[in-house]
């Protein structure tokens, strides 16, 4: 982000920057460090440790792809990255982004959870919730397709969340009391809505 928005910095075009940093609101890597700040701001940061694994995956993603891109060279070099077979073992991890990228879905998902049941304790914070729910609804509508430096292998995170809110919606909000999909239904309309 920084990169993108340092020479609209230099140059004082303010109106260039304002517009550069509205579309940066819509990219993974904003909508990763409003997830950072959500889960460092945790009451209890020992319960947010599932939270980041999600980051720890992309992490992974982003360093492998990087030693792979300056190891590759002739195929028939002998690179300590080929010996030891992590060059084949990054092509199966390329082959498996799908799966990677829902587990990070379904563990952001499953990220405000906590949140949620955060709010009957003492320690309740409605508008760390509320923020929650805004950063999902972000996520369900965000088309970016990289992360880090690295593009995804198929499909762009709003797929990925889509998947598991509609697995959710076919294992839990589907079965539920009418009355209570009545109560719920212009909350699922707002967030579902672009």
């Amino acid at each position: 982000m920084a990169y993108t928005l340092w020479p609209m910095v230099q140059r004082k075009d303010f109106r260039a920057l304002a517009r550069a940093m509205a579309a940066q609101t819509t990219t993974n890597g904003f909508q990763y460090v409003v997830y950072g700040v959500l889960i460092l701001t945790s009451p209890r940061p020992s319960a947010s440790a599932p939270a980041v694994t999600p980051l720890v995956v992309l992490s992974a993603y982003q360093a492998a792809a990087r030693v792979d891109a300056t190891t590759r060279g002739d195929a028939n070099e002998k690179s300590a990255w080929r010996t030891l077979g992590l060059a084949n073992a990054f092509e199966k991890a390329q082959e498996n982004m799908a799966f990677a990228l829902v587990l990070c879905a379904a563990l952001e998902i499953s990220a405000a959870t906590m949140v949620l049941m955060e709010t009957a304790t003492p320690r309740r914070s409605f508008s760390r919730l509320f923020a929650w729910i805004a950063w999902l609804r972000a996520r369900y509508h965000c088309r970016d397709n990289t992360v880090f430096r690295i593009k995804f292998t198929a499909h762009d995170t709003a797929f990925y969340h889509r998947e598991v809110w509609g697995m959710l919606n076919e294992k839990i909000y589907s079965r539920a009391p009418a009355s209570v999909r009545r109560v719920c239904a212009p909350i699922v309309a707002w967030f579902t809505r672009a």
